[in-house]
Parts: structure tokens; sequence; C-alpha cells
């Protein structure tokens, strides 16, 4: 099976891409973790495991066809984003 993970952090990708701290990067998830948690959800930015989601992408084209898009995306969104490897 080919390994879709990558060698760094969720924080690590965004001073990759946005040419800002590494303090401010965990700054800006934890305050979108804030802001998550006051309408109910769980964001886990210190666990979460970058990936390429072309597959979950294509998963959610077919869901979509076939009528059962919301869970679908629910179940991957739950999935990437709270699950705490710790």
């Amino acid at each position: 099976m080919e390994r879709r993970d990558v060698d760094y952090d969720v924080h690590n990708m965004l001073v990759a891409k946005y040419g800002m701290s590494r303090d401010q990067a965990i700054a800006i998830n934890e305050n979108l973790s804030g802001k998550a948690k006051e309408i109910g959800l769980t964001l886990q930015f210190a666990t979460l495991i970058l990936t390429n989601t072309f597959d979950a992408h294509r998963l959610a084209k077919y869901a979509f066809n076939q009528g059962k898009m919301n869970p679908n995306a629910q179940g991957l969104f739950r999935a990437y984003f709270t699950y705490s490897w710790n």
C-alpha cells in the first residue's frame, strides 16, 4: 500500500505555504480550534496527520453520486480533523 501521509505537521505546512512563523501557525490553528469548539466541533490540529486527500475526494464524489454525500463527508471530516492519535 502506498504511503500517503507526509513527514511534517500542519503547522509546518502553513509555515511553508504562507511564509509565517511556526508560532503564528500554531496560534492560527488554536484560534480556529477555539472557534470550532464554540459551535460544538472538536479539531485536533496537534495530532492531525497530513495526507494526500485525493482518494478521500474520489470517495466523496462517489458518495455524492449515490446520494450519500452528507454522511460520507461527515465521516471523512471527523476522521481527519478530530481523531486523536495520542
